[in-house]
């Protein structure tokens, strides 16, 4: 097998005390005294990487086009095995498999690229010294993304703890058990979808990158407290962030319920009428969110808030990211920004 691997950092590539990621060569190398003569059936590594390497909770979106790029530069090989950090590996993961597709003028998926990229990491550090670490995880889980390379299945993919997942429906659960990932919302359909041009996806993605974070997305969590004090606050970040604000993601209760109706809904709608994106979601990892089912979340609509359905957090994050990015790309209005968001296009959203 042809491989073409991505360091990007994580705790896989981390040493030290506190642990930070090695740079580049210095995986490199320690990867082809220890890593490489252990790998049957892989022909040829080329080697790409983020400079720097990072800890994945300072990935951003930006980084997720440099990743995608990557992805590209690599086309001519047969899989691409990514090492990233656990902290953001789900988003960066849902992102790929956002940015690797060639949408329609309108939004619509047309064509997907047609190779496996599978992110893995570890929840232990791969090298000790100048050795493999005792214990660590790093080795099962390069061997699971090899086999999810090999079986050629074109896609996003994580594999971590056993388990291979769709890269969109990818979530963490676990800050310390190898079994750290799972599928909670399960899966969804993938669209089928002709083999995309490279060149085309790498076309699109010089359109994107540009955008690709340049705006927020807002991310709300609320917790029992004074509802005057969670308007306030809420109120605080709208009116500070302005114009820079482009979606907010709200992260309510149970089936998707959100406390302080009187203070958050003429913030939420005013907000929304000035074109901001507005997905009402949950904090419960498992389940279906459907906010109309209460009262206590009912209103939300009202608002111009869209029900994030069965997508997992980490893909509703990068989807916003990436509608608010073909939303400047391709001049679209709210409306079809918001159509786009609702619409499969990756295995994140049931039908």
């Amino acid at each position: 097998m042809r491989l073409a691997l991505i360091y990007s950092g994580g705790t896989i590539g981390c040493a030290g005390t506190p642990l930070a990621p090695l740079p580049s060569r210095a995986f490199q190398a320690l990867w082809g005294r220890h890593v490489a003569p252990r790998l049957e059936g892989v022909t040829t590594v080329d080697w790409q990487w983020l400079d720097p390497a990072l800890d994945s909770s300072e990935m951003t979106p930006a980084n997720w086009a440099e990743l995608a790029r990557l992805v590209l530069d690599a086309r001519e090989e047969q899989a691409v095995l990514m090492l990233h950090g656990t902290d953001t590996m789900a988003w960066s993961a849902a992102a790929l498999a956002f940015l690797l597709t060639l949408y329609g003028p309108a939004g619509q998926p047309a064509a997907r690229l047609a190779m496996p990229v599978v992110l893995t990491g570890s929840q232990r550090p791969l090298f000790e010294d100048d050795a493999i670490r005792p214990g660590t995880d790093a080795l099962a889980n390069i061997e699971a993304g090899l086999r999810a390379c090999g079986a050629g299945q074109p896609g996003v993919m994580v594999a971590f703890g056993g388990a291979v997942l769709p890269g969109t429906r990818a979530m963490k659960m676990s800050t310390s058990a190898d079994r750290a990932f799972e599928s909670p919302k399960g899966e969804a359909p993938c669209p089928e979808l002709p083999a995309a041009d490279p060149a085309e996806v790498a076309a699109q993605l010089t359109r994107l990158a540009p955008h690709l974070g340049a705006k927020a997305v807002l991310g709300v969590i609320p917790n029992p407290t004074d509802p005057r004090l969670l308007a306030a606050g809420l109120a605080g970040a709208i009116d500070r962030l302005g114009d820079r604000l482009g979606a907010i993601h709200l992260n309510g209760y149970g089936i998707g319920n959100f406390p302080a109706r009187d203070g958050v809904a003429p913030l939420l709608r005013a907000a929304h009428d000035r074109g901001v994106l507005i997905a009402a979601g949950s904090q419960v990892p498992y389940g279906n969110v459907d906010p109309s089912t209460y009262g206590a979340g009912h209103w939300l609509a009202g608002c111009g808030a869209i029900a994030t359905a069965d997508m997992a957090t980490a893909a509703v994050h990068a989807k916003l990211h990436v509608a608010l990015a073909l939303q400047a790309s391709m001049g679209w209005d709210r409306t079809r920004t918001e159509r786009f968001f609702t619409t499969p296009v990756a295995g994140e959203l049931r039908s």
